[in-house]
């Protein structure tokens, strides 16, 4: 049987495809991701195999992106919009951004959150994850994640 690694937070991270906001004034770091990320990462059969679904999308053409990134949204909206809507009592750490007027507000949660959020579905059934062990984060860990991806810059040039 093959031994399956713990992701590390880092990893996790990187996967989830967080995003990092500063603010100049105090010098604070806030780390978000969106619920559609986590829907894929709990239902997905493995966590090697939801990275492992990030890399392949990476290597797609633009259309092709566009096209499995529209299949991934349609198959999470429900659970997105059930669980926000559970979730927007519960905690008070979501932030929502317009792409457009036209389009939808898309919903971020506050990575200090996760943990809680990840029991608070498992807990309440909104969703039957398939991913086993459910994925923890090391919030002592997002810090140096977050300074390492400012860092690098938004363009992440490879070498």
């Amino acid at each position: 049987m093959n031994e399956l690694k713990t992701p590390s937070t880092h990893d996790i991270l990187r996967d989830l495809e967080v995003n990092i906001f500063t603010f100049v004034k105090s010098k604070e770091i806030e780390v978000y991701f969106q619920l559609s990320n986590l829907y894929r990462l709990l239902t997905a059969e493995s966590y090697q195999a939801f990275s492992k679904d990030k890399e392949n999308l990476d290597k797609l053409s633009q259309k092709e992106k566009q096209k499995q990134l529209k299949k991934w949204s349609k198959k999470a909206k429900p659970f997105c919009k059930k669980t926000d809507a559970k979730l927007k009592g519960k905690f008070r750490s979501s932030v929502g951004f317009y792409r457009d007027i036209l389009i939808h507000k898309k919903r971020y949660y506050k990575i200090k959150d996760f943990n809680a959020i990840v029991d608070f579905i498992v807990q309440e059934k909104l969703l039957v994850a398939t991913l086993d062990p459910l994925p923890v984060i090391d919030m002592t860990q997002v810090e140096s994640y977050a300074l390492q991806e400012i860092e690098q810059g938004p363009l992440k040039l490879k070498k």
